[in-house]
């Protein structure tokens, strides 16, 4: 069976919506909505006009009375009722409904944009959700309201069961969760990987410091450590496609505006900034960073590092922390030893800490280094653990470990200069196997191969943005 366009007409419109048992075809474009009442009118090009105060965001069509519901970017929804009625018959020409002439009513509830709006069946219940994770039931003909919170993401759509027994919503952490109607809950769901939370990586350069999203468990074949949401890390089973478990790293509830499905909220916010695994599955390294924004002017920020030890069971529990690692300087690097419990971490004041277990819970600073106080962007062991390299400006410092994990005191390193010199290297990576003497060296517009036995240049090559 073939489908063919019947009739169009070039609105543009953001969002598009229809009534359940009527004719009525809605096209929403910022603070607009244009009603078409049938296909006569669809194909005349000719709507009725209908303009919000606020950009809408969200709509919802009444089954039975022609109701429009319109939620917009403040969190307001506003009920313009018998809105379809008023179009019907409406075939030729355009019109223009003033706000004003059409009865309406408001509701307030949501903190940010509304995101999704759905009437029941019956049509004496909507349904919204926003940003907040919470499923709001308002109930029409009484004013009372219920709520479903820590729904675990945005709800982008709701979509009623047409029986009317459970409520589908469409969630933010890419999942779909079922609600019975009944109890008000979250009965069932179906879950996939976590998506990158797109504020982790914005346009400073502090936050382009989280690359890595997927951390493999090598406990548990086939189990992935996803880093997606702010402060929660993920574990996912890639051989059945299945959601195993969340692991709050901070327990922060995270709140977004969604104004353009870009804009962080103001505030307090808390992020995964980095995260390593042991060789072994046994402790999880976690970076998160707290920012505090009381005003446009003043901004506080806090690191924490926290160790967690994964038992056989696959629970975590966090058994050492260390805020602001580095003191005032950020953190920029965090990466395990291949073979010993030695973690390594950089700053953005080119201080290099190798932190140590001592016994099964007690995590310290065991030494700092660094190389004429270069920003250190990147860190990485060798696979053999006899080496580590560390990116310090336009340098690839190459520093010997003894049976420890660690340099020796007062060791210096072996250094290779990058070309050109005013490129400053982002991110280094061993390859190969573990008697593989090559390691990478990335700048913005370079990648050097290099050979870390003869100090040479193996290959390089070229880019251009």
């Amino acid at each position: 069976m073939k489908g063919r366009t019947e009739a169009s007409i070039g609105l543009n419109c953001n969002l598009i919506a229809s009534g359940p048992k009527s004719d009525a075809i809605l096209g929403i474009r910022r603070r607009s909505v244009y009603m078409f009442s049938g296909n006569v009118a669809f194909e005349n090009r000719s709507f009725v006009k209908l303009s919000h105060h606020r950009r809408i965001t969200a709509v919802a069509l009444h089954p039975e009375d022609g109701s429009l519901a319109v939620g917009d970017e403040n969190g307001a929804i506003t009920v313009y009722h018998n809105v379809v009625k008023l179009c019907e018959g409406h075939v030729k020409g355009r019109k223009t409904l003033k706000r004003e002439n059409v009865s309406q009513s408001k509701m307030h509830w949501h903190a940010s944009s509304v995101l999704s709006l759905a009437y029941t069946n019956e049509g004496n219940i909507l349904l919204s959700g926003g940003s907040e994770a919470v499923l709001v039931m308002w109930e029409l003909s009484t004013g009372r309201r219920r709520f479903l919170p820590r729904v675990g993401g945005a709800i982008l759509s709701i979509s009623p069961r047409p029986s009317g027994t459970s409520y589908a919503l469409t969630c933010g952490d890419n999942a779909v969760r079922f609600v019975s109607a009944a109890s008000f809950s979250v009965v069932a769901q179906v879950r996939g990987i976590r998506p990158v939370d797109p504020f982790h990586q914005s346009s400073t350069s502090r936050s382009k410091l989280a690359k890595v999203a997927l951390l493999p468990d090598l406990k548990s074949p086939g189990v992935a450590l996803v880093v997606g949401l702010p402060n929660i890390i993920q574990a996912y089973d890639m051989w059945r496609d299945e959601h195993l478990a969340d692991i709050v790293v901070s327990a922060r509830n995270e709140l977004f505006t969604f104004k353009d499905r870009a804009t962080p909220s103001e505030g307090t916010t808390c992020k995964v900034q980095l995260a390593c695994l042991s060789a072994d599955g046994s402790f999880l390294v976690t970076l998160d960073v707290l920012r505090a924004k009381p005003s446009d002017d003043v901004e506080f920020v806090t690191e924490t590092l926290r160790f967690n030890s994964i038992d056989r069971e696959g629970k975590f529990r966090v058994v050492a922390k260390a805020e602001n690692p580095h003191g005032g300087a950020y953190t920029t690097s965090l990466v395990f030893h291949p073979h010993l419990n030695v973690v390594a971490t950089s700053s953005s004041e080119g201080s290099i800490d190798f932190w140590k277990l001592r016994n099964e819970s007690d995590w310290y600073c065991s030494r700092s280094i660094g190389y004429r106080g270069f920003r250190c962007s990147s860190l990485c062991f060798s696979k053999d653990g006899s080496l580590l390299a560390s990116a310090c400006g336009p340098v690839l410092a190459l520093w010997t470990l003894n049976e420890d994990g660690i340099t020796d005191i007062d060791a210096d390193p072996r250094i290779l200069c990058h070309s050109p010199t005013n490129e400053y290297i982002t991110c280094v990576s061993f390859t190969g196997s573990t008697e593989s003497p090559l390691v990478i060296a990335l700048s913005s517009r370079s990648l050097h191969v290099w050979n870390v036995i003869t100090g040479s240049v193996w290959w390089s090559a070229r880019y251009v943005k």
